[in-house]
Parts: C-alpha cells; structure tokens; sequence
C-alpha cells in the first residue's frame, strides 16, 4: 500500500514503515521544539487521537457514497444514528484526553488536544 506524503516540501509516495518513521519523526521534533520530553502517556494519546482522525477524514470522504448505499437498502436511519454516535465518542474521547492533559499539567500538549477536536469537528462540513 502506498501513500502520498509531504516529505521536505516535496511530495512522494511512500509504504507504511515509511510513513510510520514520518510521524514518529514529527513526533520527536515536537519534544524537541517544546525543549522537554512528553510523557509516553500523552504520546500514545495524541498518537491515537491522529489515527483516529485519519479514519474519521477517510470516512466523511465517503459518507455521500455511503448515505446512498444505507438510504437504496432502507438503512438510513441506523446508519445515521450509528454515525452520530461515533462522532461524538471520538469527540468526547478527544475532550477527555485534553482534560487529562491539563490535569497533568502538560500545557504543552494540550493545544495539540485543542486542534485535533476542533479538526474533528469541521471534518464533516468540509467534505460536503
């Protein structure tokens, strides 16, 4: 499987090992730029939260494709109700993990924890 990726203002197609070293690349310039170490507890969340936000963008690319297929086999409703449920676990996920960050008092982390919710948020306008 290839992705397309940004790399050093070029773009490139790349496999998943690759894109893996990329995002734990981005992962330790951001400990570097805040000039300490971010608890492996926040980096596994953010990590996650960024996966998460993934699938999420993968989906809203879809979803018309989707509400078509579940409206033809007379699903609409569950799936709607199903979608609204998931997108407001993930958001409520992203909230928890931002209030665990002020509660640790990881201020650095915390405005990573702000622009994924947000992002989450708008991810369905932005693709209608």
């Amino acid at each position: 499987m290839l992705f397309l990726v940004k790399n050093k203002g070029k773009f490139i197609f790349t496999g998943f090992a690759r894109l893996k070293e990329i995002f734990f690349g981005i992962m330790k310039e951001i400990n570097e730029i805040e000039g300490h170490n971010m608890t492996k507890k926040h980096r596994l969340l953010i990590a996650a939260i960024a996966v998460l936000t993934l699938f999420h963008m993968i989906f809203c690319a879809f979803y018309g494709r989707l509400y078509g297929y579940f409206n033809l086999e007379g699903q609409l409703q569950s799936f709607l109700t199903t979608t609204a449920i998931i997108r407001g676990l993930l958001l409520i996920g992203i909230a928890i993990s931002g209030f665990i960050s002020l509660k640790d008092k990881a201020s650095k982390t915390t405005p990573f924890y702000l622009i994924f919710f947000l992002f989450n948020l708008i991810i369905p306008f932005i693709f209608k």
